[in-house]
């Protein structure tokens, strides 16, 4: 899974919310896909030559409550986002692909309840994303495995400076190593695997992920299925930042609406627990996506 950092990157003004908000770097919203169709499975890869195809729009939302020596505020997130990303089939069990986002806009709120009357603070920003770049690998046909067993490893790369300069996520290079594997028993496919997220930057240590995945598809007929996924992890110390652990719950629908062509909903809950960021604590985070996706196969 490819995980969106959606901190303002940029603002100068103290106590600012940029550090509630840098926690929230692990949410997902390039996320893999649990779906009917084999290739969007995550131990799936696409056959050789063909291409898969996914556009999709993101609303993400998410508040906390902090505090500071003498002070207490709160902070509040809503964002609007947009996703496509292209699938190619290499034969031999490989798979590559590039995804692309794009921040229409994001307004973050902080309430400084520390002063009579308190101070509100309120920023806007929109820009272009770091493109994510994908290489994925299934060993089940050389290891003649059975087809209800699946396996794949994979590893994404996003560069640092390929995005608007203030938007989340640029100035550090992403390195992200995924393994996944999954059974299949009759109508129902699950998955259970390992993800892990380094993140490097110049002079300066960022907070890495380690997490696992699980997760439950059902096959209701063949034009519908629903899939509910989760995953737990750590989210390391940076220079800034302590600590913590998070963990999401994602529900997905996938309907058939034409041949190798699906309309996607989905919603995902994360809960990030409080840690420690420079001489603030960072309180419990609660955090809400909902998406809406179309996907195609070639």
């Amino acid at each position: 899974m490819r995980y969106r950092a959606i901190y303002p990157g940029g603002f100068t003004v103290q106590r600012i919310s940029y550090v509630f908000l840098a926690a929230l770097m692990i949410m997902a919203s390039a996320s893999n896909v649990f779906a009917i169709d084999d290739y969007f499975f995550p131990t799936d890869v696409l056959k050789q030559k063909m291409v898969g195809i996914t556009a999709g729009y993101d609303f993400e939302y998410a508040a906390s409550q902090n505090d500071y020596p003498g002070g207490h505020y709160d902070d509040s997130l809503a964002g609007h986002f947009l996703n496509l990303d292209c699938q190619v089939g290499l034969g031999y069990g490989l798979q590559t692909g590039i995804a692309l986002g794009a921040t229409p806009s994001v307004r973050v709120v902080n309430d400084n309840y520390t002063t009579s009357p308190g101070i509100k603070l309120v920023y806007n920003h929109s820009g272009v994303e770091n493109p994510f770049f994908s290489l994925k690998y299934s060993p089940v046909e050389l290891l003649s495995l059975s087809k209800d067993i699946g396996v794949t490893i994979e590893y994404s790369f996003k560069p640092g400076k390929w995005g608007s300069s203030h938007v989340a996520g640029y100035g550090y290079d992403t390195h992200i190593v995924e393994a996944y594997g999954s059974l299949a028993t009759g109508a129902f496919r699950t998955f259970l695997g390992w993800e892990s997220e380094i993140n490097d930057a110049a002079n300066y240590r960022m907070a890495n992920l380690n997490a696992i995945g699980l997760g439950t598809e059902y096959n209701i007929n063949k034009s519908l299925a629903a899939t509910v996924g989760g995953r737990a992890g750590i989210v390391g110390s940076s220079t800034t930042t302590g600590e913590h652990r998070f963990a999401n719950i994602k529900t997905t629908v996938q309907y058939a609406i034409v041949n190798n062509v699906w309309v996607v909903p989905s919603f995902d809950y994360i809960y990030v627990e409080n840690f420690r960021a420079v001489d603030q604590t960072i309180g419990n985070t609660n955090a809400e996506i909902y998406g809406l996706a179309l996907r195609a196969i070639f």
